[in-house]
């Protein structure tokens, strides 16, 4: 009898495999750099000017293809590559580990391990009234005040998923996003004979991948969804409802990117779990695109697999989602992170990467503390947020026997710990179910976490990257606004670093502003656009009125025809909207005039065929 054995490989694990060099480019490698930096965009381009000095260089330039399928025919399954670790990420079978790690063009194997989050959601009474204290105590509102709103400058949001636009919450129905994409449940196409990973562009609940337990009305309660924490996130920047809730940068254009995974394929519950190649990837996509500010709730410290990172590697030197965000640093972004909450109440132990980047700005968190006696209020330091320092061991070049202990205060900043966010299980399908006019789901709820805390500087920080454009690619200087002018700039700590940060003190340290709104009423981003024609085509039309008053809209061909005119009517203050239904529009540019009682706005939109 003839038996035959089929043997599968087994792999038991992903891993990044770090190479020696690039290939040894041979030819000119200053041309091979500026066709490199030729596929970049011009904000892109700019912001590395002012960073780096240049476009780009050798950490930009392809990793050498041939260590690549080297390590294929060794049975290695490439997933992602990066160009600033000059690695690629892939599934390895275990027999081949040391083999690989032999190589001599191969600097490092190290393991992806699945990292266990600790951002989680504390359920606290509705108040929007807490949102506003929030908002007053760092002076964004004066901010705002001024006509700053974030225009003009890339925020990126790194998180699980994001519920926004027409039909999701009222307060995200607005959101400019130039780019979205999906780095937890991406595509897969065989190319030449590999399996490659491409993100999609579904950052919303996606059915069969994404999983959305129960059914409504009764889902809404916190991580109910793949999206929540995302969202909720998001609102803190982006949300605006008038007279509800008004986040931090309510007119910055935003790139979202899911990095991480809250349940699994089948619907189980999970640890929320995040993998730091997702992470990296998306910093490369998002820094290509002109990323001004990148807001990430989200951090890598414990492992499933019980290695981890320790303490003692909380040095801004080794976790590699570390040294990605420094080189996110280095190209100009301004990279702002969660310092994580406590775990096994030992503070120092919780600090997560890569909020001990040296150049990350890492935000801890602060709670409104009432006297029991006097009924003064002060915030002090969260105890559920966590401290530092970080702590690096440097080496004398002098004496290598000789060490230098440096301890680099963390966090940067601190923000409220607790905040107003939007409900991300509310939907304007609530109110076509029956009785859902008289349904207790609210439309905003109340968390905490060091989640929240970071998307209110990273905020902060657009605004004043609108009121001073100039400093775009100089995330030193917005970093010494921000420390300088904090509540603790002269007596910095290890619980809330230089203090919560003061927007209007920061942009009065920066000098005189590049940008002055005479006017407080404007026009934001109109989307889309450009604009294809069709029956069904729709724009929208933001704009932010600085008081109550009468509104009209016009739009003019460019032979100046008047080709729509709408009364608007009595419009409240605040960000509101118009909804244009195109209809037979032919191809052409045409101005917008928004007139109001005082002021005339003006935008263009671009109609293609």
């Amino acid at each position: 009898m003839l038996i035959i054995l089929m043997l599968s490989t087994v792999y038991n694990g992903r891993y990044w495999v770090f190479f020696t060099d690039k290939g040894n480019q041979k030819g000119n490698i200053s041309a091979q750099i500026e066709r490199v930096a030729g596929l970049y965009p011009s904000v892109t381009v700019e912001r590395r000017m002012k960073a780096m000095g240049k476009p780009a260089d050798r950490g930009d330039l392809p990793v050498y293809p041939p260590y690549i399928d080297s390590l294929k025919k060794l049975g290695f399954k490439p997933r992602y590559v990066s160009r600033w670790l000059n690695g690629v990420s892939g599934l390895l079978p275990e027999d081949m580990v040391n083999r690989i790690k032999k190589l001599p063009f191969v600097r490092e194997v190290k393991r992806v391990a699945t990292i266990g989050g600790c951002f989680p959601y504390i359920p606290k009474p509705l108040s929007y009234g807490k949102q506003e204290t929030n908002i007053k105590l760092m002076s964004i509102d004066k901010l705002h005040n001024l006509g700053y709103s974030g225009k003009g400058v890339r925020i990126g949001v790194f998180d699980t998923g994001f519920e926004y636009g027409e039909g999701a919450h009222e307060a995200l129905d607005m959101i400019d996003v130039i780019a979205k994409a999906d780095f937890v449940f991406p595509d897969t196409i065989v190319q030449d004979g590999d399996t490659i990973i491409v993100p999609d562009t579904i950052v919303s609940y996606e059915q069969g991948e994404d999983y959305r337990e129960g059914t409504y009305p009764n889902c809404y309660a916190p991580f109910c969804c793949q999206t929540d924490h995302g969202t909720m996130v998001l609102s803190i920047l982006a949300g605006y409802a008038a007279g509800s809730f008004i986040g931090v940068a309510f007119g910055a254009d935003y790139i979202l990117a899911k990095t991480e995974q809250v349940y699994d394929r089948e619907g189980h519950h999970v640890e929320l779990k995040v993998e730091e190649d997702n992470w990296i990837r998306a910093m490369e996509w998002a820094e290509s695109l002109g990323v001004d500010v990148v807001s990430s709730s989200v951090g890598y410290r414990d492992f499933q697999d019980t290695t981890g990172y320790s303490y003692a590697d909380m040095d801004g030197r080794t976790a590699l989602i570390t040294i990605a965000a420094e080189s996110a640093y280095a190209r100009g972004v301004i990279v702002v992170n969660a310092m994580g909450n406590v775990a096994g109440g030992a503070p120092e132990t919780s600090i997560v990467a890569p909020a001990d980047g040296e150049h990350v700005l890492s935000i801890g968190g602060v709670e409104m503390e009432i006297d029991s006696i006097t009924g003064d209020t002060e915030w002090v330091w969260c105890s559920e947020a966590a401290a530092g320092p970080v702590i690096r061991i440097d080496t004398f070049s002098i004496n290598p026997l000789e060490i230098d202990t440096v301890y680099i205060i963390k966090p940067d900043l601190a923000a409220p710990f607790y905040a107003q966010v939007v409900n991300p299980e509310w939907r304007t399908e609530f109110l076509n179910l029956p009785g859902g006019d008289t349904l207790s789901i609210p439309h905003y709820i109340s968390g905490g976490g060091t989640s929240f805390s970071t998307p209110y500087v990273a905020g902060i920080a657009a605004l004043l990257l609108e009121a001073f454009p100039s400093l775009k690619g100089n995330p030193d200087t917005i970093r010494l606004a921000l420390t300088s002018t904090a509540s603790r700039h002269s007596s910095p700590n290890y619980y809330v670093g230089y203090g919560v940060p003061d927007a209007l003190s920061a942009l009065n340290f920066l000098g005189e502003p590049e940008v002055v709104y005479k006017e407080k009423n404007y026009i934001l981003p109109v989307y889309p656009n450009p604009v294809r024609i069709n029956e069904n085509s729709v724009i929208t039309i933001p704009f932010v009125l600085d008081n109550n008053d009468y509104v009209q809209l016009k739009v003019y061909d460019s032979g100046g025809k008047l080709v729509y005119y709408k009364d608007v009517g009595f419009t409240l203050a605040g960000r509101n909207y118009i909804k244009w239904v195109l209809g037979d529009l032919r191809p052409g540019v045409y101005t917008i005039i928004i007139n109001t009682g005082f002021t005339r706005l003006r935008s263009r939109i671009f109609v293609l065929k």
